[in-house]
């Protein structure tokens, strides 16, 4: 076997801009080099080398067929459609995998609607006023959605070699959520159209395969929509202003800027009267100019009863639907009913909604999904509970978990009443008694979604084990971190982003994606 790309990477080490990379290169030549420097050497210097060099080759061929001789006058503008006329023919520096890139294209401007664009990039897929390639931008997404943003550049830089600036990474990050919300819009204005009947006219998806609950050949399939909240830390910044809302000198509240040119999730915003935001805690000036304030993040799973396999007391799903949204609990449904009706929901089928006894997990039942099985998820019950028999036994006293098996073993037999005079037996001590009563509110108002006994008798879940794992894995894992205070709008996109690669639809985001392979099945727990 020939050592001919050996030696050609040989020649060109020292056309190496600097002599750290020389030595690091030629440590890959001397007898005692391990494996693992002689891959790295080799990864990182045959793709700048030989892939980087055919990569602007390939990109000058471009230029000329574009720029042509001379440069194409006119060029019709993508937005309103109208002819514009050349500007320029302007060069263009792009960070890559392979590492800088330079090329030059012609760039238009429309005289209407005030665009400037350039036909080459759209056509390279290239974002208007970014600094990264697209296969750069798609691992600052990538990483983004797992790691904080300042950490990026060097988890980039370990295994390409480049080390853009995480502002820009941020940014790619974030119109990557954009994007992933736009997908989403679509599917809702479809779910918009075929209405919220009883409960679709027809489906737009495969459903699952055989019957709902696996028992028999003429039952109906059973589609589970799993929904819950949690909760994260936004910041709303306070600046001091000319003149208040009123007219007078002093402080009014302004929210942190929402990416947009700019992308800057720390930016200040020059105007704003913090509408939206919510209200401001008591820690706003002692936190250096910044309100701390939370923020619920409605998280759903949706999965055919046919696609759960149960293991003991808890489950797998072969494949489920996730969705996520930072906002009104309407624009959560809709994004709800867009994503049952892409797993297929007809209107032959059951369906299940599983979540506590919030008002607005409810309107989603009535509203988006009349008719459905409403279900109080058994856990929750559980915890109203135990805060009861804690209050009234005290922390840590030994009577509490065997009350609490008692009542874990007459809620699964569907004996509510039973549950509810063990509670008003219960005997807080002094000055106490609101848990208990909080507790009986609960089971009194909401007894009709605890025939658990009756639903485990069809098949049916009575835990949301699976949204409860969506909101740590979607959620809690990037948004939770110590310290971690978000701008909302930013949040919510990263969200989005997020879910798309959960649900394997990152290649709706990135159609040029080496990732789109992620279509297969992901096993997820639930209990």
């Amino acid at each position: 076997m020939g050592t001919e790309a050996r030696d050609a990477i040989r020649v060109l080490i020292p056309r190496l801009s600097s002599p750290e990379e020389q030595a690091l290169a030629l440590g890959a030549f001397e007898p005692g080099a391990t494996l693992a420097v002689m891959e790295a050497v080799f990864q990182r210097l045959g793709g700048a080398l030989f892939g980087g060099r055919a990569l602007e080759e390939t990109l000058a061929e471009k230029t000329k067929e574009a720029c042509g001789s001379p440069a194409a006058p006119a060029a019709k503008c993508g937005k309103c459609g109208r002819v514009s006329r050349l500007k320029a023919v302007e060069g263009r520096e792009l960070e890559s995998t392979l590492g800088k890139l330079t090329y030059r294209r012609p760039v238009y401007r429309c005289r209407r609607c005030h665009r400037t664009f350039a036909p080459l990039d759209e056509a390279l897929g290239v974002r208007a006023g970014s600094r990264m390639s697209p296969r750069l931008e798609e691992i600052a997404a990538r990483y983004g959605i797992e790691q904080p943003f300042e950490k990026i550049p060097g988890l980039v830089g370990e295994f390409t070699g480049c080390h853009p600036a995480h502002a820009s990474m941020r940014r790619a990050a974030l119109h990557a959520g954009e994007r992933a919300e736009a997908v989403l819009l679509e599917g809702v204005r479809k779910a918009k159209e075929m209405g919220t009947g009883e409960h679709a006219e027809r489906g737009s998806g495969s459903g699952g395969t055989g019957t709902g609950t696996g028992k028999g050949a003429g039952e109906k399939r059973v589609l589970v929509v799993e929904v819950d909240g949690t909760t994260f830390a936004t910041r709303t910044e306070w600046r001091r202003t000319k003149r208040g809302r009123e007219g007078k000198k002093g402080l009014r509240l302004v929210p942190a800027a929402p990416v947009g040119r700019s992308g800057g999730a720390c930016r200040r915003r020059k105007g704003g009267d913090g509408e939206g935001q919510g209200e401001v805690g008591e820690d706003g000036e002692a936190s250096g100019g910044r309100a701390t304030e939370y923020r619920e993040a409605k998280v759903g799973v949706v999965y055919w009863m046919s696609e759960r396999i149960e293991k003991g007391d808890r489950g797998r799903l072969l494949r489920a639907k996730r969705v996520v949204h930072v906002g009104h609990y309407e624009e959560f449904a809709w994004r709800v009913r867009a994503a049952a009706q892409e797993m297929g929901l007809t209107k032959g089928d059951a369906v299940v909604v599983l979540g506590d006894c919030s008002e607005w997990v409810d309107k989603v039942q009535g509203e988006f999904f009349p008719g459905a099985t409403r279900i109080a998820d058994f856990w929750h019950v559980c915890d109203h509970l135990a805060e009861a028999a804690r209050e009234a036994y005290g922390e840590g006293s030994g009577k509490v978990k065997p009350w609490l098996r008692r009542m874990k073993a007459l809620l699964g037999q569907s004996r509510v009443e039973a549950v509810c005079r063990a509670v008003k037996n219960l005997r807080p001590r002094p000055g106490l008694g609101e848990k208990r009563t909080e507790a009986l509110r609960y089971l009194t108002n909401h007894a009709a979604k605890m025939c658990y006994q009756k639903y485990r008798a069809r098949g049916l879940p009575v835990g949301s084990g699976a949204v409860e794992g969506g909101c740590k894995n979607l959620v809690g894992s990037r948004m939770k971190r110590a310290g971690a205070q978000w701008n909302e709008p930013c949040g919510d996109r990263l969200l989005k982003l997020k879910a798309a690669f959960e649900n394997c639809e990152w290649n709706t985001v990135f159609p040029h994606s080496s990732l789109s392979d992620l279509k297969r099945p992901i096993l997820s727990a639930v209990a």
